[in-house]
């Protein structure tokens, strides 16, 4: 017979098809189980280990909400202020990168600069001062040397 039975009003929080293996194809469709997703918030990694300062507990707020037109444009919004706002730091950054190396080579200046003036004082030094300086050699070995007959 086709006759329909009326079984009354759905037990809050049923959801059609779930206990038939429909599985998440239900909220796929547009279909929520809002037992399922009050046991999610229940169940949620809650811990300290799970919790980052700037970004909170590792769980999506709405991640069970639909994601529409305007949350895009909201996004692109933020995003752009982001952007804007990084460029006004990016260059407060570079400013100040540029005065701690000027203020760091200042008290710690490189090699090559603390002997640039003698350097330049070389191209004035005559072939016979030149071939006058004396060849260091090499020396580790008499010091290897005189260090094991100790």
């Amino acid at each position: 017979t086709n006759e329909r039975v009326d079984f009354g009003q759905a037990p809050e929080g049923y959801v059609a098809g779930m206990g038939r293996g429909m599985g998440d194809q239900a909220r796929d469709q547009g279909e929520t189980n809002p037992l399922k997703e009050k046991l999610a918030r229940e169940t949620a990694d809650l811990n300290e280990s799970n919790f980052d300062k700037f970004s909170g507990y590792g769980g999506a707020l709405f991640e069970n909400a639909p994601y529409e037109a305007d949350d895009a444009e909201a996004d692109r919004v933020y995003e752009a202020i982001d952007e804007r706002m990084d460029s006004r730091r990016k260059r407060a950054r570079e400013t100040k990168l540029l005065e701690t190396m000027k203020r760091y080579r200042e008290e710690r200046p490189k090699i090559s600069d603390q002997f640039a003036d003698l350097k330049r004082e070389l191209k004035d030094v005559s072939r016979e001062d030149w071939e006058g300086i004396p060849d260091v050699g090499d020396q580790s070995l008499r010091i290897k040397q005189h260090a094991d007959a100790r």
